[in-house]
């Protein structure tokens, strides 16, 4: 229930003016600590939600299930369900968390959409997955130890004159250099420039992009705020969306890259490096709406700075104003902390000393055709038995005129493929400029699909609805949390940096080094699991609850070694050192020292038969 609930129907409980503290969205993103990143609700939090209560009072029940047949079980399996359970309770919190953020972040996007202006324009920046490289006709030893192709996904929106939204995508296919800070600032340089030359009136862009270490770093935040004079269009905010949401747009261009590139593949071509990867996207006229280019990027020219942004991991929306960065820990949600220019300021990240982008294949010279998203028109589509009217975004089909069933086998409409908006449209553009501003309407009711569902099926089952109905109101009354301790809940918790033991890092390294002789990858989720159940010669438990690792702390642990490992495996270029050798004692080198002299010796004496006929004119 509690997994059905979260997929699906608690991201149409959110709204900012709701009287409940689990779905208030100012309420769950204002902190009560700093008044800065707080915001007053004119509302009161009085009213409560069954469901969600459920989400936080689940396990709690569970554990007072398992204390009640504790004394039936060993007390190991006890020790690991409660570590399970403890587990359990923090994934589902912060799962909670997450569909929160990505809502309320994506609220950025469609504020930017809606307000924007002719000469602004809206950039949503992505690293695609590498691109393997890919043989028309490959063997089994060619498709192992594949280095794929890094390559950049920047997709520009603006707005015409007749209210239509143009797309135009950029594609940066990288020859060399690194998925870092460096990268992404010169490619956003090269970016700015081409979208100037093509698009003169445009003065201001909003940067979107996820929460990757290479765009949320302070580098980069700091080099686009000391320099955003210089560029040649002006960076108005840079506003983050929680991870795998936001780039919808970046997704969906890269899906239909891949299947250009495929197809050229598949007539007889390989792609095997970035230079038949572009000629790959250029080929039959391209992609539409897409451009793309090979660029360069050396590492070593990296600046290094030490540049500080104190709690910069909170923070996901940036303003760049004259005096200094206004950054928010949630989009419109207190005024903001003002981060002072001095304080960021520094010689090594000036355009000259980042700008080293080298440029090996230009974007073609050719303007491509602009994928549009046109306005609704006011045409008519003819159905089977009558017409009706198309339908506008704001205007949605009613759900008592169209049931599910019918949405999802009619051709004559084409419906949001979030399972929890309820908009229907008449024609694919009105879909695809629904997707593009991101206006969902979520269903208001409170009972969704999932509820109908169950309740036909409950017909039948009257006892099992029954015992739902009581799981739902007895976890709803255990759990009473005052509204001021829980104020902020939705923000970001700061993680503890927590020290692994000694005996537990051996165990590691013994293993990470059996791996590297055998070839072997390690396995992480069973690697927990068997810290879990080492023992002894004994029996006795090798590691205590408090030396458990989860399968992440164990996979950043094992990196860790492996890069030191690398780092300190790698040594200096020998020098080239010149000796003097005699010839006589090696037979190889007198034999080439001999040919050599044989040829020099041939040369000569064609030399001297050209010059004597030059001489007697013959």
């Amino acid at each position: 229930m509690v997994n059905t609930f979260m997929k699906f129907e608690y991201k149409t409980h959110l709204h900012k003016l709701d009287g409940c503290e689990d779905h208030c969205t100012v309420f769950a993103f204002s902190d009560p600590v700093d008044a800065k990143f707080a915001a007053a609700c004119e509302h009161l939090h009085e009213s409560s939600c069954q469901k969600c209560s459920l989400v936080e009072s689940c396990v709690p029940q569970i554990r007072i299930k398992l204390n009640d047949i504790s004394t039936n079980i060993p007390d190991q399996i006890v020790v690991e369900l409660t570590y399970e359970l403890d587990n359990s309770e923090k994934n589902l919190v912060d799962w909670k968390k997450h569909i929160l953020r990505t809502i309320h972040q994506d609220q950025a996007r469609t504020n930017v959409l809606k307000n924007l202006h002719v000469d602004q324009g809206l950039v949503i920046l992505d690293w695609a997955m590498k691109f393997l490289p890919y043989q028309f006709r490959e063997t089994q030893s060619d498709f192992f130890g594949k280095k794929g192709i890094s390559w950049h996904i920047s997709c520009l929106v603006t707005k015409s004159d007749n209210d239509e939204f143009d797309r135009q995508c950029y594609v940066h296919i990288l020859e060399n250099g690194s998925q870092g800070w460096f990268s992404v600032a010169n490619i956003i340089l090269h970016l700015l420039t081409n979208i100037k030359s093509t698009r003169p009136t445009l003065k201001a862009v909003f940067l979107k992009s996820d929460y990757a270490a290479c765009y949320h770093c302070t580098n980069l935040l700091a080099f686009i705020h000391q320099n955003n004079g210089q560029f040649s269009i002006k960076v108005a905010e840079y506003n983050f969306s929680e991870a795998q949401s936001g780039k919808d747009l970046c997704d969906s261009k890269t899906g239909s890259c891949r299947m250009h590139i495929y197809k050229y593949a598949n007539e007889g071509h390989d792609v095997l490096n970035s230079r038949s990867m572009k000629l790959a996207l250029d080929s039959y006229g391209g992609v539409k709406g897409t451009q793309a280019c090979i660029v360069s990027v050396n590492a070593e020219d990296e600046p290094k700075t030490k540049i500080r942004m104190p709690g910069i991991s909170t923070y996901n929306n940036f303003n760049f104003e004259n005096d200094g960065i206004i950054a928010k820990k949630a989009y419109k949600v207190g005024e903001g902390h003002v981060i002072k220019t001095s304080t960021q300021c520094s010689e090594t990240i000036s355009v000259e000393r980042v700008y080293k982008l080298e440029v090996l294949d230009p974007f073609s010279q050719d303007q491509p055709i602009s994928g549009k998203l046109h306005k609704f028109a006011d045409s008519r589509i003819e159905d089977t038995h009558d017409q009706q009217p198309c339908l506008e975004e704001n205007q949605p089909i009613a759900e008592n005129s169209m049931n599910i069933s019918t949405c999802s086998t009619s051709s004559a409409y084409f419906c949001c493929p979030d399972f929890s908006c309820d908009k229907v449209f008449a024609t694919s553009n009105n879909l695809d400029r629904h997707l593009l501003i991101g206006n969902h309407n979520y269903r208001k009711n409170t009972i969704s699909s999932m509820d109908t569902a169950v309740q036909i099926y409950s017909s039948s089952c009257i006892d099992l609805q029954k015992y739902h109905e009581n799981v739902i109101q007895e976890a709803s009354h255990e759990v009473e949390i005052s509204v001021n301790s829980r104020k902020g809940w939705g923000l970001k918790s700061k993680r503890a940096n927590v020290r692994f033991p000694d005996k537990v890092k051996t165990y590691l390294q013994e293993i990470c080094a059996s791996c590297e002789k055998t070839g072997s990858r390690p396995d992480f989720i069973a690697l927990s699991e068997e810290l879990r159940k080492a023992t002894d010669e004994n029996g006795h438990k090798l590691f205590t609850i408090q030396e458990w690792l989860n399968p992440p702390q164990i996979k950043g642990y094992i990196a860790n070694i492996i890069s030191k490992s690398k780092s300190s495996l790698a040594v200096k270029k020998p020098r080239a050192e010149l000796q003097e050798v005699n010839v006589d004692d090696d037979e190889k080198l007198s034999e080439v020292v001999a040919m050599l002299e044989m040829n020099d010796f041939n040369a000569n004496a064609v030399g001297i038969v050209n010059e004597v006929f030059s001489a007697v004119n013959i």
